[in-house]
């Protein structure tokens, strides 16, 4: 039966060489935030104005697009921005959970690009 999953349900898993489990393909991909890339606190959503919301959603949205390599040992900087990341995650969940909002063309583009 064809279906938006059949591709992916026919997909080759890799295993390892004596067929025990699933091959280990390292980190997962990992993005640098470079010194322009650095996260930065940003103002809570539910404090601003209705027509600034949708820009910073979509700005908090980038910020959570930076993935960290959590098997290197951690620097300071590094948890400083980890942190930022996950304040951020919080409270556009929280955001979506209790505020109403309408999705637009350039808020599904950030979400899903």
């Amino acid at each position: 039966r064809a279906g938006p999953f059949s591709k992916l349900l026919q997909a080759e898993v890799p295993l390892k060489p004596d067929g025990s489990g699933l091959k280990s393909r390292g980190s997962s991909r990992f993005l640098v935030a470079g010194p322009q890339e650095k996260l930065q606190r940003l103002p809570p959503l539910k404090s601003l104005p209705n027509e600034d919301r949708e820009t910073m959603f979509i700005r908090k949205v980038k910020q959570c697009c930076v993935v960290f390599d959590f098997t290197k040992p951690i620097n300071l900087s590094e948890e400083e921005q980890k942190e930022i990341k996950r304040e951020t995650l919080l409270e556009l969940l929280e955001f979506l959970l209790t505020q109403k909002m309408t999705f637009t063309p350039q808020i599904y583009r950030a979400v899903f690009s």
